[in-house]
């Protein structure tokens, strides 16, 4: 059986992760639980392996009080680069090259490859996939609902799940952090095409979603950002993405 969306934890993380799933199937989610609550080490590794292939959707729940998966970017990097530290926050200060490095040691650890969504599929997942609603942002048209930016984000990043999730059960596609992605700035191609890889050079990197200092029009899923590669800002973070 196939779900929308795979979700591991430890017990200690019980109270959060209700709230998560209750908030997912009351939007018609299907979620797959870890209902044994493996922490961490190899069985948790064994269980995510066997479980991923039928989820869509990852969700990994770790306590601040832990410091064992090897799947935070410190365990991953050697350090938290985060402007805002917090192991449940949300990435940011890192550059596109940063990111590259994250991806490239994560898959080399793991054994799976994970690397920076395209344009294209940051956008089609922003949207709701197949689910979509058309929404203006990524899960509703009221960017209240799902989304920290300059007028509700209190001048700091926020935990995941706070808000509202899309379609497919992804938070915070609108605002909280930019996010990277693998495409170089450019006009998009005035011919049809099905899942583009973007220019093949250029100048500056695409990052997506708007965050939580800027205005609510750089949350719709149709905006376009774009940075220099080997900058970073403590808006500015990372989505992954996992190819089987």
């Amino acid at each position: 059986m196939e779900y929308d969306v795979f979700v591991s934890y430890s017990r200690r993380d019980s109270d959060i992760v209700e709230k998560v799933i209750n908030e997912l199937t009351r939007h018609n989610i299907s979620v797959w639980i870890d209902k044994d609550g493996v922490e961490s080490g190899d069985a948790f590794k064994s269980v995510i392996v066997k479980a991923i292939k039928n989820a869509n959707v990852f969700l990994f729940f770790s306590s601040k009080s832990s410091n064992e998966s090897p799947w935070t970017v410190k365990e991953v990097m050697g350090d938290n680069p985060s402007h805002f530290k917090g192991e449940m926050l949300p990435v940011e200060n890192v550059s596109w090259f940063d990111c590259q490095d994250f991806v490239l040691k994560l898959s080399q650890m793991s054994g799976k490859h994970f690397r920076l969504p395209t344009e294209a599929e940051w956008e089609f997942a922003a949207r709701g996939g197949n689910k979509s609603r058309h929404t203006k942002y990524s899960g509703s048209d009221n960017l209240d609902e799902v989304g920290w930016y300059n007028e509700n984000g209190e001048g700091r990043t926020h935990l995941p799940g706070e808000k509202k999730p899309n379609e497919l059960g992804l938070y915070d596609m609108s605002g909280n952090v930019w996010e990277w992605v693998q495409d170089w700035k450019g006009d998009y191609s005035e011919e049809h095409q099905t899942d583009p890889k973007g220019l093949p050079i250029g100048d500056e990197r695409i990052c997506r979603g708007g965050g939580w200092n800027r205005e609510r029009d750089r949350a719709r899923v149709s905006y376009r950002g774009d940075d220099l590669p080997d900058l970073r800002y403590c808006t500015l973070g990372l989505r992954v993405v996992m190819e089987n």
